[in-house]
């Protein structure tokens, strides 16, 4: 019924393509959920299907109808082909229940008397038979999402689109209005719903196709669940806590928060030894200037020799110089004489 082949779609503006090599296959009759975060590229293969994009390359074929050669003044034709409920409504603010549903009658050509027999019978079915006459202002989420339904089944198309169909109803309504896509898919028309909504996955238990980042990484026939990367979400999550931490520490030292808190003084200690006494660790200021020891305990330290008279001169008469340099000492503490030059009387 609906065959994406290869399907790619660049925009100019994002480097990234929104879609990358997406190939699927939906089965007549079948119900099938596509789910994905925000961003992944659900939006972008409803459009690829509705026609209002064309696929960058790649073939889509939608109830035997290759979309490739639908020229421009057939797509009002195609589309009347298929029920789509919109994301954001797109009810006329202007015209009562009962209206909004006859209008899609009326551009696909039924006659008056055609609208006034199958709008109260689609009104029934989506349980609103009593809100005809009100208009979408007086009414609630729930309500103008289930005339939305109303007015895409009122041609009864063999495909039924959904785009985020439960979005921001609470969760009694939710389940109403997944009902009611199960009452429809029962009678044989073909159902795709996009959502991000674990829970209506998980309850229904209908195929499953997952797409992430443009392309399926996931597709589960029978059962299904919601199986997105949670570990990812959390880890993210935990980052964003860390940097507001961390933001709120730099502005709290930029205000001088913590000037307060002054460190202690760092003290300095100094390792010293003695001969008696072990190794103690004291600080810098309290040590003291080393006491000198007694005189008597003092190492005796020899004195210089007095200069002694010595004859430089063969002149007996001549008085004796004494000489600056200071004989040297012996190693024996007694000190040799100096023996004096005899005068020579031979001369007299």
């Amino acid at each position: 019924m609906i065959l994406l082949d290869h399907v790619t779609k660049l925009y100019p503006s994002d480097p990234r393509p929104a879609l990358d090599e997406v190939s699927l296959h939906i089965e007549p009759g079948e119900f099938a959920f596509m789910v994905g975060k925000s961003g992944a590229g659900k939006s972008t293969v409803i459009k690829m299907i509705t026609k209002e994009e064309n696929p960058t390359s790649g073939n889509i074929t939608v109830g035997g109808i290759d979309l490739k050669y639908v020229k421009k003044r057939y797509i009002p034709h195609y589309r009347r082909r298929l029920g789509v409920v919109f994301q954001d409504f797109k009810l006329l603010p202007g015209r009562t229940v009962f209206e909004n549903v006859a209008f899609a009658l009326e551009i696909a050509g039924f006659s008056s008397k055609e609208i006034k027999n199958t709008v109260p019978k689609v009104l029934e079915i989506v349980e609103l038979q009593d809100k005809a006459k009100k208009f979408p202002s007086a009414l609630s989420g729930g309500e103008i999402q289930r005339v939305a339904i109303a007015r895409a089944v009122a041609r009864q198309p063999k495909i039924l689109i959904a785009d985020e169909p439960t979005a921001n109803l609470d969760v009694l309504t939710k389940s109403e209005i997944i009902n009611l896509l199960q009452r429809i898919n029962d009678s044989g028309t073909t159902v795709l719903v996009t959502t991000h909504d674990e829970n209506v996955v998980n309850n229904l238990r209908k195929r499953v196709i997952t797409i992430k980042d443009g392309r399926i990484v996931a597709d589960q026939k029978d059962g299904g669940v919601y199986r997105l990367d949670r570990a990812s979400a959390e880890a993210a999550a935990r980052a964003e806590v860390a940097a507001r931490v961390a933001a709120r520490l730099r502005q709290a030292e930029n205000k001088n928060l913590f000037a307060s808190e002054k460190p202690e003084p760092v003290k300095h200690i100094r390792t010293v030894k003695t001969e008696k006494r072990p190794i103690s660790e004291t600080p810098l200021y309290s040590i003291r200037k080393p006491v000198k020891a007694p005189v008597a305990m003092r190492r005796a330290t020899p004195k210089k020799p007095a200069p002694v008279p010595v004859m430089t001169s063969r002149d007996p008469f001549a008085a004796p110089v004494v000489s600056k340099k200071a004989p040297k000492a012996s190693s024996s503490p007694a000190t040799k004489s100096v023996k004096a030059i005899k005068p020579n009387r031979s001369v007299i």
